[in-house]
Formats: structure tokens, C-alpha cells, sequence
């Protein structure tokens, strides 16, 4: 198809203003927006979808893996917070102990609901004073690379501009530093992205009659060489969840598809 371009413009009403405009409600966007309204700043989170909380709750991507060295933990203040508040929507049997394994409760590893994750993230901002706009999606910049204006978002009220005198990516993608003109690294050497990955739930599973994840992973080895499974992973990766009868997996791949580009993600 040939490549038409047709000229836009119009004037766009300012919809919002804020100290502090962060772009993208997934963990970066969620410990960057609370941190800076604990500082007593006007932040304003701005997020495409309904919820927060990013791949965590769209990708159901499980489970949380905490950040530390050595011994010492560096989740602190968010991603600890976030958590605890999470635990607060578990059944009560299961918010001291894992209701599995029995295990108690630690901040490096955590299963994700994806409604008590979101549901969570979005306590912890109205806690810290941040301002929610949901269902607005980043359109454009208004400004240019050494200084940002305003923001161009899309809602079903049409085009509006958001106004602060600082701005956060946290997009996932770079998109407001994109485009504001900034120089933006897709991939790596090779151009490839990362696959693109989302997990899925087997529920009605009998546990106790599963094999072991080596033998799984030889069973799924054997089946991927004689064409009975067209996956590019490599293995299986399971993980118990939080009903004793459902089992996560992380193990779909979608390759040589870039995140950035319409039709590949629609595509995906």
C-alpha cells in the first residue's frame, strides 16, 4: 500500500496540570509518582488503560522477584509497600503464610493476583495524594527535546494537553522521550527486542500427581523435536500459585516482533 500523509492540526484545550506529570502506570511509573508526592510535590499519574500496576497486571507476569545485594534488600520504600498492601487483599489464612508451601511471607518473591496487584498499587497512590487519569493514552509533546511544554493525551473526550514543568517516562518503551525528539536504542546488537510473553493459568490440576519440572522439561523437549509443539522457548517455566490446584506458566514466546510498531504488536 502507498504511503499517504495527510496534514493535522487543531487546538487542544489543557485538560490537567500538575508539579509533576508521570506517564505510565506500571512499577516505574507507580514508585516514581508515590516517591514524589511523599516529597510533597502535585504529582499527577497518567495511565492508557483502567489500571495500574503495568505487565504485572496485563501480563499476569509472575512472580514479583525482588532486587537485592547479597543480603541486603533494595526494594525499599515502593515495591515493599506495594506488596504489604497486597498481602492486605489475601484470604486471612494466607496473609501470614504462603498457602502452599506453608512458607511465611518474604519481600523477594511474590504471587501476583493481578486484581489484588492493582487494586494495591492503586491504594498506595491515593494514600501518597497522587491523581489518577485513567483511559488517557500519550499522543504526542508539546515542546521540544530540552523542554517539554505539555503532553498531547487521547481520552473518549478527544485530544487534551496535560501541563507541569517536569515530566516522567515511564512509558515502558521510551515513547515520551521518543516523542520529544530524544535518541531512543531499540534492542540489542542484533536489532531483536525481547520476546513478548504472556503467562497463562492451568487451573483443575492435581499436584500431587505432577512430575517434576526435569521430567517435564524433557517431555516438552521430546514433543517440540517431533512437531507437537510449536514454541520457541526453549523449556517450561512453572510456578505454584496462590489455590493449591493452579499452575502458572511463563513459557509462551512471541519472536521478531517490535513492541513499538502498530502492526507487529497487533500482530502479536
Amino acid at each position: 500500500m502507498k504511503k499517504v500523509v495527510l496534514p493535522y492540526a487543531c487546538e487542544i484545550p489543557v485538560v490537567a496540570k500538575a508539579d509533576v506529570v508521570v506517564v505510565g502506570g506500571g512499577p516505574g511509573g507507580l514508585g516514581a509518582a508515590v516517591m514524589a508526592a511523599r516529597q510533597g510535590a502535585d504529582v499527577l499519574l497518567i495511565e492508557r488503560y483502567g489500571h495500574l500496576g503495568g505487565m504485572a497486571v496485563t501480563g499476569e507476569v509472575h512472580p514479583f522477584m525482588g532486587n537485592h545485594l547479597i543480603d541486603k534488600t533494595l526494594d525499599k520504600p515502593v515495591y515493599t509497600d506495594w506488596v504489604a498492601r497486597m498481602r492486605a487483599y489475601l484470604p486471612p489464612a494466607a496473609q501470614e503464610n504462603h498457602p502452599v508451601t506453608g512458607e511465611v511471607f518474604d519481600s523477594f518473591e511474590r504471587m501476583i493476583n493481578k486484581e489484588h496487584a492493582l487494586l494495591a498499587a492503586e491504594d498506595l497512590c491515593l494514600e501518597a495524594g497522587v491523581r489518577l487519569l485513567y483511559h488517557h493514552a500519550l499522543v504526542d509533546v508539546i515542546g521540544s527535546r530540552r523542554r517539554i511544554r505539555a503532553v498531547v493525551v487521547h481520552s473518549k473526550s478527544g485530544l487534551g494537553a496535560v501541563r507541569a514543568p517536569v515530566f516522567i517516562d515511564a512509558t515502558g518503551d521510551a515513547d515520551l522521550a521518543a516523542r520529544a525528539g530524544c535518541r531512543v536504542e531499540i534492542g540489542g546488537p542484533s536489532g531483536h527486542c525481547q520476546p513478548m510473553t504472556l503467562c497463562f493459568k492451568l487451573g483443575h490440576v492435581d499436584a500431587a500427581r505432577m512430575p517434576p519440572r526435569p521430567e517435564i522439561n524433557e517431555r516438552y523437549t521430546a514433543a517440540v523435536a517431533r512437531g507437537e509443539i510449536d514454541c520457541p522457548r526453549e523449556n517450561v517455566l512453572l510456578f505454584r500459585w496462590i489455590e493449591p490446584d493452579v499452575i502458572h506458566f511463563n513459557t509462551t514466546r512471541v519472536i521478531r516482533h517490535s513492541a513499538v510498531d502498530g502492526a507487529a504488536l497487533s500482530e502479536a
